[in-house]
């Protein structure tokens, strides 16, 4: 069988083919959608997604992730000097990598992404404040005299204005965008840290 109708063939088993946007596959997708844009990247060359275990965002965390979507994690890194703890796929990597690229994220440098993935608006509610929450917990600079956070990313307006649009819709109250930045009122961020 061709590698490719072998990554199709692992795909549909999956679940990760079309999958409907109100089932526990398609949550699972975004979410980790979500890890990749906020905390990861996926190779330009394999296609193989990583996610980064950050201060707020750990190694259980992302594993779980990538078990919902159906696959075993891997995990480099840890505890070498100077190097990010990275969580990657253990099977089929470069065909989740493809299918999370198809809906909306990049391969290679993620700041050439020109706008926000319109799939994490297709899900229900609840998977939006998922995202959202995951987003804030890779990317949010918190600041100790006050509540409001404010994520920087080299991104265009266009994106930051995707990611301004879910945090509003989510919390129902204040988010601005300014010069490569989102900043997230204390409203908005005791929303989003509200279990």
């Amino acid at each position: 069988m061709p590698d490719s109708i072998r990554g199709i063939q692992s795909a549909i088993d999956h679940g990760w083919l079309d999958p409907d946007p109100t089932t526990g596959i398609a949550g699972g997708l975004v979410k980790l959608l979500a890890h990749i844009l906020a905390g990861g990247s996926i190779t330009a060359d394999t296609f193989v997604p990583a996610v980064t275990v950050g201060r707020r965002v750990n190694l259980d965390t992302i594993q779980e992730a990538f078990n919902h979507v159906g696959v075993e994690a891997n995990i480099r890194n840890e505890g070498v000097d100077k190097r990010a703890t990275e969580v990657f796929p253990a099977d089929d990597a470069s065909v989740l990598g493809r299918c999370l690229i198809t809906m909306g994220a990049t391969a290679g440098k993620k700041t050439e992404l020109e706008s926000f993935p319109t799939i994490i608006f297709e899900v229900p509610l609840d998977i939006q404040k998922s995202v959202a929450q995951i987003y804030v917990a890779h990317r949010a600079i918190e600041y100790p005299q006050k509540e409001t956070m404010v994520i920087r990313e080299k991104r265009s307006e266009s994106y930051l204005e995707g990611l301004r649009e879910l945090l509003t819709q989510v919390t129902g109250e204040p988010v601005t965008i300014g010069d490569q930045t989102v900043t997230i009122s204390a409203n908005a961020a005791r929303v989003l840290n509200k279990a």
